[in-house]
């Protein structure tokens, strides 16, 4: 349970603040090196979305509110020249959490409940994209494709799960009730 948000946090951490400081990559009131505000903002929120994470199984709709959170407040920290390789990929592992979250709520809840937080995730996510790059409809699609998929893969999960335990009931009826000894 805690062995995904951990490694989720330590890859973010690795990809950025980290690598970035370790190659000294400029002047960062230049915009081109790290920030000290924003990396402590994306510290914080990678800790906290690796925390949120841990509940996924438990409370799963909480724990992709808090990762959200989490994402926004990371988004809106790190400015356009924060970046390791290619402009957007200093959050880039952060920014998969709510993935992770999304299909979470797909396994441990009943499908009703999955297509609120599955609109509203998109709704978050394309206003969060306007807000920082500006959107088109291709970006729109795109992203609403992606959790879909998420999402339908979660329930997927859910449904082998139900399975399996179905399975395990028809196995321990059909062995009977145990020999008296």
């Amino acid at each position: 349970m805690f062995i995904l948000p951990a490694l989720l946090a330590a890859a973010q951490l690795l990809l950025w603040p980290i690598l970035p400081l370790a190659r000294d990559a400029g002047d960062a009131a230049a915009g081109t090196g790290v920030a000290p505000g924003a990396a402590a903002v994306v510290v914080l929120a990678t800790l906290v979305a690796a925390a949120g994470l841990t509940q996924r199984r438990r409370r799963p709709v909480h724990a992709l509110v808090v990762v959200a959170a989490a994402i926004t407040a990371a988004t809106l920290a790190v400015p356009a020249g924060q970046y390791l390789l290619v402009p957007g990929d200093a959050i880039l592992v952060l920014s998969l959490t709510d993935l992770v979250a999304l299909y979470s709520v797909a396994v441990h809840r009943p499908a009703r409940t999955v297509l609120v937080p599955l609109g509203g995730v998109v709704l978050w996510q394309t206003a969060l994209t306007a807000a920082t790059d500006g959107v088109a409809v291709t970006d729109v699609v795109l992203l609403a494709a992606v959790y879909v998929v998420a999402a339908a893969l979660g329930r997927a999960r859910a449904r082998w799960n139900s399975e399996r335990a179905a399975a395990a009931r028809r196995l321990e009826a059909a062995r009977g009730p145990a020999p008296a000894g």
